[in-house]
């Protein structure tokens, strides 16, 4: 993926995903990432649970592993709903970095490093979108 708009594409059609994934992601797509939640790839990497070290290794290699592309489409993934319903990538951002009552005072985005925790974003975020009080 060369720009934004690829990277919709790709977020909105899983099975073009899922293939993408299992190859391993481009460091290209970290870095479009960091740039759409106004972020540094190394602070991506933290969200996804690669270590500095690693994550060194991978800029230079130029691909993610399959598991760390996983996570990382699961971020891009909440990331594109939380644009979809509060309207804006910038609202987004302020809404993903902010502590929420709903998820017992956590930070959605800290919550994304396991299928739980973006469960219970992605959850929070359908709520919202039809207008239950949360």
């Amino acid at each position: 993926m060369t720009n934004m708009n690829q990277l919709n594409q790709f977020v909105r059609n899983p099975l073009l995903a899922s293939v993408a994934v299992r190859k391993g992601l481009s460091y290209k797509t970290l870095e479009m990432t960091a740039t759409l939640l106004n972020r540094t790839p190394a602070q991506v990497a933290d969200v996804i649970g690669v270590p500095s070290s690693t994550l060194a290794r991978r800029r230079l290699a130029k691909r993610l592993s399959a598991e760390e592309s996983d996570r990382l489409y699961r971020l891009l993934r909440v990331a594109d709903l939380a644009s979809e319903v509060l309207g804006s990538q910038e609202r987004a951002n302020a809404w993903l970095n902010g502590s929420k009552l709903a998820l017992s005072n956590a930070v959605p985005l800290e919550l994304l490093d396991t299928d739980a925790g973006a469960t219970a974003v992605e959850t929070l975020l359908h709520q919202i979108s039809e207008g239950l009080f949360v």
